[in-house]
């Protein structure tokens, strides 16, 4: 539900009809912060964050990223965060978060590739990321998702 507030509000709505919405089928209040592409949200005591183009504050440093990934969107809730954007190639970017995050201390559980497309799972000290690239019409996608 938290996900459709933040596109509902990121995506033009207007703040008050989206507050409604969101109490109503909440049971609670809702406030809701745009401050040009960046939309912040509170339901019952939870935070969460969604900015257009560049990263959210407090995004994890120690999540490399890739030259040249162009941010879409990212957001911060639930004690996590999560980026979506655009690469050039899933290839080179798996390449190098297979060399980037060990030197970063992330130990890689999974990593698999296959027909243009990655996942990476890697864990620190009680954390996870999980990174995964699809094919696009240019180049490819990325999300990134840290917990």
């Amino acid at each position: 539900m938290l996900a459709g507030v933040l596109a509902m509000a990121g995506c033009g709505g207007t703040d008050r009809i989206t507050e409604e919405v969101v109490e109503d089928a909440s049971n609670g209040e809702v406030k809701i912060d745009r401050d040009g592409d960046e939309t912040k949200v509170e339901v019952g005591g939870q935070k969460f964050e969604n900015k257009q183009g560049e990263l959210v504050d407090g995004f994890p440093g120690d999540v490399p990223l890739p030259d040249g990934f162009e941010i879409v969107t990212s957001a911060k809730g639930q004690g996590g965060y999560q980026a979506f954007g655009r690469i050039a190639s899933s290839d080179d970017t798996f390449a190098f978060y297979k060399a980037e995050l060990p030197k970063e201390g992330w130990k890689t559980t999974v990593a698999s590739s296959a027909g243009g497309s990655f996942q990476i799972t890697a864990d620190k000290s009680g954390r996870a990321v999980v990174l995964g690239s699809s094919p696009s019409n240019e180049g490819a996608n990325l999300t990134i998702v840290v917990r």
